[in-house]
Protein backbone atom coordinates (compact mmCIF):
# COMPACT_ATOMS: atom_id res chain seq x y z
CA UNK A 1 0.00 0.00 0.00
CA UNK A 2 1.30 3.40 -0.92
CA UNK A 3 2.02 5.92 1.80
CA UNK A 4 0.42 9.34 1.85
CA UNK A 5 2.74 12.20 0.91
CA UNK A 6 2.17 15.79 1.97
CA UNK A 7 0.20 18.08 -0.28
CA UNK A 8 3.17 20.44 -0.63
CA UNK A 9 5.51 17.65 -1.72
CA UNK A 10 2.88 16.33 -4.08
CA UNK A 11 2.37 19.71 -5.72
CA UNK A 12 6.13 20.17 -6.11
CA UNK A 13 6.53 16.67 -7.55
CA UNK A 14 3.62 17.15 -9.93
CA UNK A 15 5.05 20.44 -11.15
CA UNK A 16 8.51 18.97 -11.75
CA UNK A 17 7.46 15.66 -13.24
CA UNK A 18 8.35 15.20 -16.90
CA UNK A 19 6.59 12.90 -19.31
CA UNK A 20 9.74 11.34 -20.72
CA UNK A 21 8.89 7.64 -20.58
CA UNK A 22 6.47 5.51 -22.52
CA UNK A 23 4.46 4.77 -19.39
CA UNK A 24 4.04 8.43 -18.47
CA UNK A 25 3.31 9.32 -22.08
CA UNK A 26 0.45 6.86 -22.12
CA UNK A 27 -0.97 8.07 -18.84
CA UNK A 28 -0.62 11.80 -19.44
CA UNK A 29 -1.46 11.92 -23.12
CA UNK A 30 -3.47 14.72 -24.62
CA UNK A 31 -6.41 12.46 -25.29
CA UNK A 32 -9.65 14.31 -24.49
CA UNK A 33 -11.08 13.10 -21.19
CA UNK A 34 -14.60 11.75 -20.67
CA UNK A 35 -14.82 12.91 -17.05
CA UNK A 36 -17.86 15.19 -17.00
CA UNK A 37 -19.96 16.21 -14.04
CA UNK A 38 -23.03 14.00 -13.60
CA UNK A 39 -25.67 13.28 -10.98
CA UNK A 40 -23.25 10.77 -9.47
CA UNK A 41 -21.00 13.69 -8.50
CA UNK A 42 -23.89 15.13 -6.48
CA UNK A 43 -24.20 11.81 -4.61
CA UNK A 44 -20.45 11.82 -3.99
CA UNK A 45 -20.62 15.35 -2.63
CA UNK A 46 -23.53 14.47 -0.33
CA UNK A 47 -21.70 11.44 1.07
CA UNK A 48 -18.52 13.40 1.68
CA UNK A 49 -20.44 15.98 3.69
CA UNK A 50 -22.60 13.57 5.67
CA UNK A 51 -20.37 10.51 6.02
CA UNK A 52 -16.65 11.07 5.46
CA UNK A 53 -16.17 14.35 7.27
CA UNK A 54 -18.30 13.44 10.32
CA UNK A 55 -16.80 9.94 10.57
CA UNK A 56 -13.23 11.19 10.31
CA UNK A 57 -13.93 13.91 12.87
CA UNK A 58 -15.41 11.27 15.20
CA UNK A 59 -12.42 8.94 14.70
CA UNK A 60 -10.01 11.69 15.76
CA UNK A 61 -11.85 12.04 19.07
CA UNK A 62 -11.73 8.33 19.93
CA UNK A 63 -8.25 7.09 20.95
CA UNK A 64 -7.04 4.28 18.71
CA UNK A 65 -10.01 4.46 16.30
CA UNK A 66 -7.96 5.60 13.30
CA UNK A 67 -5.35 2.89 13.87
CA UNK A 68 -8.06 0.25 14.30
CA UNK A 69 -9.77 1.22 11.05
CA UNK A 70 -6.48 1.18 9.17
CA UNK A 71 -5.70 -2.28 10.55
CA UNK A 72 -9.05 -3.59 9.32
CA UNK A 73 -8.24 -2.25 5.86
CA UNK A 74 -4.76 -3.81 5.91
CA UNK A 75 -6.27 -7.20 6.77
CA UNK A 76 -7.58 -7.49 3.21
CA UNK A 77 -4.34 -6.66 1.37
CA UNK A 78 -2.32 -9.14 -0.68
CA UNK A 79 0.27 -9.65 2.05
CA UNK A 80 -2.38 -10.49 4.64
CA UNK A 81 -4.22 -12.85 2.31
CA UNK A 82 -1.02 -14.74 1.49
CA UNK A 83 -0.52 -15.30 5.22
CA UNK A 84 -4.16 -16.36 5.58
CA UNK A 85 -4.08 -18.97 2.84
CA UNK A 86 -0.66 -20.18 3.91
CA UNK A 87 -2.04 -20.67 7.42
CA UNK A 88 -5.07 -22.51 6.05
CA UNK A 89 -3.19 -24.81 3.70
CA UNK A 90 -0.27 -25.64 6.00
CA UNK A 91 -1.92 -25.90 9.41
CA UNK A 92 -5.72 -26.10 9.24
CA UNK A 93 -7.39 -27.38 6.05
CA UNK A 94 -5.88 -27.72 2.60
CA UNK A 95 -9.36 -28.14 1.10
CA UNK A 96 -10.49 -24.80 2.53
CA UNK A 97 -7.33 -23.19 1.16
CA UNK A 98 -7.54 -24.63 -2.36
CA UNK A 99 -11.26 -23.96 -2.78
CA UNK A 100 -11.35 -20.48 -1.29
CA UNK A 101 -8.19 -19.05 -2.86
CA UNK A 102 -9.78 -19.09 -6.32
CA UNK A 103 -11.99 -16.22 -5.26
CA UNK A 104 -9.07 -13.81 -4.89
CA UNK A 105 -7.98 -13.48 -8.55
CA UNK A 106 -11.52 -13.73 -9.89
CA UNK A 107 -12.90 -11.02 -7.62
CA UNK A 108 -9.90 -8.72 -8.02
CA UNK A 109 -9.90 -8.84 -11.82
CA UNK A 110 -13.67 -8.48 -12.04
CA UNK A 111 -13.60 -5.55 -9.63
CA UNK A 112 -10.84 -3.85 -11.63
CA UNK A 113 -12.70 -4.18 -14.91
CA UNK A 114 -15.84 -2.71 -13.33
CA UNK A 115 -13.82 0.20 -11.95
CA UNK A 116 -12.43 0.90 -15.39
CA UNK A 117 -15.92 1.00 -16.86
CA UNK A 118 -17.26 3.56 -14.37
CA UNK A 119 -14.11 5.61 -13.81
CA UNK A 120 -15.34 7.12 -10.55
CA UNK A 121 -12.90 9.26 -8.48
CA UNK A 122 -11.98 8.47 -4.90
CA UNK A 123 -13.20 10.91 -2.20
CA UNK A 124 -9.82 12.59 -1.77
CA UNK A 125 -9.44 13.24 -5.49
CA UNK A 126 -12.21 15.85 -5.43
CA UNK A 127 -12.19 17.19 -1.87
CA UNK A 128 -9.05 18.23 -0.01
CA UNK A 129 -10.96 18.14 3.30
CA UNK A 130 -11.21 14.34 3.18
CA UNK A 131 -8.13 12.83 4.80
CA UNK A 132 -6.79 10.05 2.57
CA UNK A 133 -5.19 7.47 4.84
CA UNK A 134 -5.08 4.77 2.15
CA UNK A 135 -3.95 5.87 -1.31
CA UNK A 136 -4.27 4.03 -4.60
CA UNK A 137 -4.15 4.59 -8.35
CA UNK A 138 -7.37 2.63 -8.77
CA UNK A 139 -10.77 4.20 -9.30
CA UNK A 140 -13.28 4.15 -6.46
CA UNK A 141 -16.41 2.27 -7.53
CA UNK A 142 -16.93 -0.45 -6.38
CA UNK A 143 -14.70 -1.13 -3.37
CA UNK A 144 -12.34 -4.07 -3.95
CA UNK A 145 -11.72 -4.47 -0.20
CA UNK A 146 -15.43 -4.76 0.47
CA UNK A 147 -16.04 -7.02 -2.51
CA UNK A 148 -13.19 -9.38 -1.66
CA UNK A 149 -13.81 -9.51 2.10
CA UNK A 150 -17.51 -10.25 1.63
CA UNK A 151 -16.89 -12.90 -1.04
CA UNK A 152 -14.35 -14.71 1.16
CA UNK A 153 -16.50 -14.34 4.28
CA UNK A 154 -19.60 -15.66 2.49
CA UNK A 155 -17.72 -18.66 1.13
CA UNK A 156 -15.89 -19.58 4.33
CA UNK A 157 -18.97 -19.01 6.50
CA UNK A 158 -20.92 -21.51 4.42
CA UNK A 159 -17.92 -23.85 4.27
CA UNK A 160 -17.60 -23.78 8.07
CA UNK A 161 -21.32 -24.23 8.54
CA UNK A 162 -21.29 -27.32 6.33
CA UNK A 163 -18.04 -29.00 7.41
CA UNK A 164 -17.10 -27.83 10.89
CA UNK A 165 -19.59 -25.68 12.78
CA UNK A 166 -21.09 -27.03 15.97
CA UNK A 167 -21.09 -24.28 18.64
CA UNK A 168 -24.03 -22.07 17.79
CA UNK A 169 -26.10 -19.06 18.77
CA UNK A 170 -29.56 -19.48 17.37
CA UNK A 171 -28.30 -22.42 15.25
CA UNK A 172 -25.59 -20.26 13.63
CA UNK A 173 -21.91 -21.23 14.26
CA UNK A 174 -19.87 -18.63 16.12
CA UNK A 175 -17.24 -18.28 13.32
CA UNK A 176 -20.01 -17.25 10.90
CA UNK A 177 -20.72 -14.17 13.01
CA UNK A 178 -16.98 -13.46 13.18
CA UNK A 179 -16.49 -13.72 9.42
CA UNK A 180 -19.39 -11.45 8.54
CA UNK A 181 -18.43 -9.05 11.31
CA UNK A 182 -14.90 -8.86 9.94
CA UNK A 183 -16.16 -8.20 6.42
CA UNK A 184 -18.37 -5.40 7.74
CA UNK A 185 -15.46 -3.83 9.63
CA UNK A 186 -13.26 -3.95 6.53
CA UNK A 187 -15.97 -2.24 4.48
CA UNK A 188 -16.58 0.49 7.07
CA UNK A 189 -12.84 1.08 7.48
CA UNK A 190 -12.58 2.10 3.83
CA UNK A 191 -14.96 5.00 4.48
CA UNK A 192 -13.07 6.01 7.63
CA UNK A 193 -9.80 5.96 5.68
CA UNK A 194 -11.22 8.19 2.96
CA UNK A 195 -10.59 5.50 0.33
CA UNK A 196 -14.20 4.85 -0.71
CA UNK A 197 -17.70 6.27 -0.63
CA UNK A 198 -20.43 4.44 1.30
CA UNK A 199 -22.10 3.37 -1.93
CA UNK A 200 -18.76 1.93 -3.10
CA UNK A 201 -18.54 -0.43 -0.14
CA UNK A 202 -22.27 -1.23 -0.21
CA UNK A 203 -22.27 -2.30 -3.86
CA UNK A 204 -18.91 -4.02 -3.44
CA UNK A 205 -20.23 -5.98 -0.46
CA UNK A 206 -23.39 -7.06 -2.29
CA UNK A 207 -21.41 -8.19 -5.33
CA UNK A 208 -18.89 -9.97 -3.13
CA UNK A 209 -21.55 -11.85 -1.18
CA UNK A 210 -23.27 -12.95 -4.40
CA UNK A 211 -19.97 -14.19 -5.85
CA UNK A 212 -19.01 -15.99 -2.63
CA UNK A 213 -22.35 -17.79 -2.46
CA UNK A 214 -22.24 -18.67 -6.16
CA UNK A 215 -18.74 -20.07 -5.74
CA UNK A 216 -19.83 -22.23 -2.80
CA UNK A 217 -23.12 -23.50 -4.21
CA UNK A 218 -22.25 -23.86 -7.90
CA UNK A 219 -18.62 -23.42 -8.96
CA UNK A 220 -16.96 -25.33 -6.13
CA UNK A 221 -19.12 -28.51 -6.44
CA UNK A 222 -19.00 -28.47 -10.24
CA UNK A 223 -15.23 -28.06 -10.49
CA UNK A 224 -14.67 -30.67 -7.77
CA UNK A 225 -16.76 -33.23 -9.68
CA UNK A 226 -15.12 -32.40 -13.00
CA UNK A 227 -11.62 -32.79 -11.57
CA UNK A 228 -12.50 -36.34 -10.51
CA UNK A 229 -13.33 -37.27 -14.11
CA UNK A 230 -10.54 -35.38 -15.92
CA UNK A 231 -6.82 -36.03 -16.04
CA UNK A 232 -4.34 -33.56 -14.60
CA UNK A 233 -3.40 -32.54 -18.12
CA UNK A 234 -6.99 -31.61 -18.99
CA UNK A 235 -7.54 -29.80 -15.68
CA UNK A 236 -4.41 -27.72 -16.17
CA UNK A 237 -5.33 -26.98 -19.78
CA UNK A 238 -8.83 -25.80 -18.86
CA UNK A 239 -7.50 -23.61 -16.04
CA UNK A 240 -4.83 -22.01 -18.22
CA UNK A 241 -7.42 -21.36 -20.93
CA UNK A 242 -9.58 -19.45 -18.43
CA UNK A 243 -6.51 -17.55 -17.20
CA UNK A 244 -5.66 -16.61 -20.79
CA UNK A 245 -9.21 -15.35 -21.27
CA UNK A 246 -8.92 -13.23 -18.12
CA UNK A 247 -5.60 -11.83 -19.30
CA UNK A 248 -6.86 -10.95 -22.78
CA UNK A 249 -9.99 -9.32 -21.32
CA UNK A 250 -7.83 -7.23 -18.99
CA UNK A 251 -5.54 -6.03 -21.79
CA UNK A 252 -8.49 -5.27 -24.07
CA UNK A 253 -10.32 -3.31 -21.36
CA UNK A 254 -7.13 -1.38 -20.64
CA UNK A 255 -6.89 -0.25 -24.25
CA UNK A 256 -10.58 0.71 -24.32
CA UNK A 257 -10.59 2.64 -21.05
CA UNK A 258 -7.34 4.45 -21.88
CA UNK A 259 -8.82 5.67 -25.15
CA UNK A 260 -12.15 6.51 -23.53
CA UNK A 261 -10.99 8.49 -20.49
CA UNK A 262 -7.50 9.59 -21.43
CA UNK A 263 -5.60 11.53 -18.79
CA UNK A 264 -7.34 12.17 -15.44
CA UNK A 265 -8.16 15.79 -14.50
CA UNK A 266 -5.38 17.84 -12.93
CA UNK A 267 -7.46 18.30 -9.77
CA UNK A 268 -7.50 14.54 -9.25
CA UNK A 269 -3.74 14.35 -9.74
CA UNK A 270 -3.04 17.03 -7.16
CA UNK A 271 -5.46 15.77 -4.53
CA UNK A 272 -4.81 12.05 -4.99
CA UNK A 273 -1.70 12.24 -2.76
CA UNK A 274 -0.03 9.49 -4.78
CA UNK A 275 3.53 8.77 -3.67
CA UNK A 276 6.00 10.75 -5.81
CA UNK A 277 4.10 10.20 -9.03
CA UNK A 278 1.22 11.49 -11.10
CA UNK A 279 -2.08 9.65 -10.82
CA UNK A 280 -2.27 6.84 -13.39
CA UNK A 281 -5.60 5.02 -12.87
CA UNK A 282 -5.20 2.88 -16.00
CA UNK A 283 -1.53 2.04 -16.40
CA UNK A 284 -0.59 1.28 -12.77
CA UNK A 285 -3.62 -0.96 -11.90
CA UNK A 286 -3.00 -2.90 -15.13
CA UNK A 287 0.00 -4.53 -13.47
CA UNK A 288 -2.05 -5.62 -10.45
CA UNK A 289 -4.76 -7.15 -12.61
CA UNK A 290 -2.20 -8.98 -14.75
CA UNK A 291 -0.69 -10.26 -11.50
CA UNK A 292 -4.09 -11.62 -10.46
CA UNK A 293 -4.31 -13.44 -13.79
CA UNK A 294 -0.96 -14.94 -12.81
CA UNK A 295 -2.42 -16.18 -9.52
CA UNK A 296 -5.20 -17.91 -11.46
CA UNK A 297 -2.67 -19.51 -13.81
CA UNK A 298 -0.54 -20.66 -10.89
CA UNK A 299 -3.58 -22.21 -9.23
CA UNK A 300 -4.51 -23.95 -12.47
CA UNK A 301 -1.14 -25.68 -12.46
CA UNK A 302 -0.66 -26.26 -8.74
CA UNK A 303 -4.02 -27.61 -7.59
CA UNK A 304 -4.31 -30.60 -9.98
CA UNK A 305 -0.80 -31.86 -9.15
CA UNK A 306 -0.28 -31.01 -5.48
CA UNK A 307 0.60 -33.91 -3.19
CA UNK A 308 -2.51 -34.56 -1.15
CA UNK A 309 -0.71 -37.01 1.13
CA UNK A 310 1.84 -34.41 2.25
CA UNK A 311 -0.73 -31.67 2.73
CA UNK A 312 -3.06 -34.01 4.59
CA UNK A 313 -0.44 -34.40 7.35
CA UNK A 314 -1.25 -31.42 9.55
CA UNK A 315 0.97 -30.34 12.45
CA UNK A 316 0.05 -31.78 15.84
CA UNK A 317 1.54 -29.03 18.01
CA UNK A 318 1.28 -25.25 18.10
CA UNK A 319 5.07 -24.93 17.76
CA UNK A 320 5.05 -27.02 14.59
CA UNK A 321 2.27 -24.84 13.16
CA UNK A 322 4.25 -21.67 13.88
CA UNK A 323 7.39 -23.17 12.34
CA UNK A 324 5.48 -24.16 9.21
CA UNK A 325 4.10 -20.67 8.86
CA UNK A 326 7.49 -19.02 9.38
CA UNK A 327 9.34 -21.35 7.00
CA UNK A 328 6.64 -21.21 4.34
CA UNK A 329 6.30 -17.43 4.44
CA UNK A 330 10.09 -17.05 4.32
CA UNK A 331 10.11 -19.14 1.14
CA UNK A 332 7.25 -17.11 -0.30
CA UNK A 333 8.73 -13.74 0.58
CA UNK A 334 12.17 -14.70 -0.75
CA UNK A 335 10.79 -15.82 -4.10
CA UNK A 336 8.49 -12.78 -4.25
CA UNK A 337 11.23 -10.23 -3.73
CA UNK A 338 13.64 -12.08 -6.01
CA UNK A 339 11.31 -11.63 -8.97
CA UNK A 340 10.36 -8.14 -7.81
CA UNK A 341 14.02 -7.14 -7.78
CA UNK A 342 14.43 -8.27 -11.38
CA UNK A 343 11.24 -6.46 -12.33
CA UNK A 344 12.33 -3.18 -10.74
CA UNK A 345 15.99 -3.14 -11.77
CA UNK A 346 16.33 -5.01 -15.05
CA UNK A 347 13.05 -4.78 -16.90
CA UNK A 348 12.97 -1.92 -19.38
CA UNK A 349 9.93 -2.52 -21.58
CA UNK A 350 6.33 -2.53 -20.44
CA UNK A 351 5.72 -6.01 -21.82
CA UNK A 352 8.68 -7.45 -19.94
CA UNK A 353 7.50 -5.80 -16.73
CA UNK A 354 4.01 -7.24 -17.24
CA UNK A 355 5.49 -10.70 -17.82
CA UNK A 356 7.56 -10.51 -14.65
CA UNK A 357 4.55 -9.27 -12.66
CA UNK A 358 2.56 -12.21 -14.02
CA UNK A 359 5.30 -14.64 -12.96
CA UNK A 360 5.74 -13.01 -9.56
CA UNK A 361 2.10 -13.66 -8.67
CA UNK A 362 1.88 -17.01 -10.48
CA UNK A 363 4.53 -18.56 -8.23
CA UNK A 364 2.52 -18.09 -5.04
CA UNK A 365 0.08 -21.06 -5.38
CA UNK A 366 2.80 -23.57 -6.42
CA UNK A 367 4.93 -22.55 -3.44
CA UNK A 368 1.99 -23.01 -1.05
CA UNK A 369 0.78 -26.32 -2.50
CA UNK A 370 3.83 -27.98 -4.09
CA UNK A 371 7.15 -26.65 -2.77
CA UNK A 372 6.43 -25.98 0.91
CA UNK A 373 4.96 -29.39 1.99
CA UNK A 374 8.06 -31.45 1.01
CA UNK A 375 10.22 -28.88 2.79
CA UNK A 376 8.12 -29.27 5.95
CA UNK A 377 8.53 -33.05 5.75
CA UNK A 378 12.28 -32.77 5.25
CA UNK A 379 12.70 -30.45 8.23
CA UNK A 380 10.37 -32.56 10.37
CA UNK A 381 7.55 -30.13 11.07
Amino acid sequence: MESTSSFLNLARAAANTKSDTKQRARSDSNTPTAFKKTWLDDIDSYEREHFHLPLQAFAKKVPGMQLLMTCFGLSCTGESLVCLFGLLGWTISVEACTTGIWLVPVVEVLNGLIKWQFGRPRPGWNDFRVEVRSTSHEYSFPSSHSMLSWSLSSFFANYWWKHVGSSTVGKVPYPVYMLYGMATCVAVSRVFDGAHYPHDVLVGGLLGRAIGLFHFTTVYPYVHNQMLDLSNFHCIGCGLAVAAGMLLSTLLCYRIVSARFGSPPKKWKLLAKVKNDNLQPHYVPLFDYVGMCGVFAGLSIAEPIYNRELLAVLPVTFVASVLRLLIGLTLLVGAWFAVRGIEKSMATSTWLKLLLRFCRYAQVPPIILILAPPLFKFIGV
